[in-house]
């Protein structure tokens, strides 16, 4: 979990949040199931999305810095820690 399914760009600073999170958000749905595997589903519906996004969100900061775009990228980079501000 964490950086190893979702890794973050380094200007977000947020690959050891989304870990604990990963941590959390699974120790909570495996208590509320009665198998692992249906709270490994709940796990992936409840974090689907916003770890793609703030993947996605990584791959284009990333590719404005490449180019040196980094004007660009620092509404993307704001955007992902507002993001990482909201309740997991």
């Amino acid at each position: 979990m964490g950086d190893a399914a979702h890794a973050p760009a380094p200007q977000m600073a947020s690959g050891a949040a989304l870990a604990i999170e990963d941590g959390l958000v699974l120790a909570e749905e495996l208590g509320l199931r009665r198998s692992v595997g249906a709270g490994l589903e709940a796990f992936v519906r409840r974090r689907g999305q916003r770890c793609r996004t703030l993947v996605e969100t990584s791959v284009a900061i990333a590719g404005l810095e490449h180019v040196r775009r980094r004007r660009e990228a620092y509404p993307l980079t704001d955007a992902g820690h507002r993001l990482m501000a909201e309740p997991a």
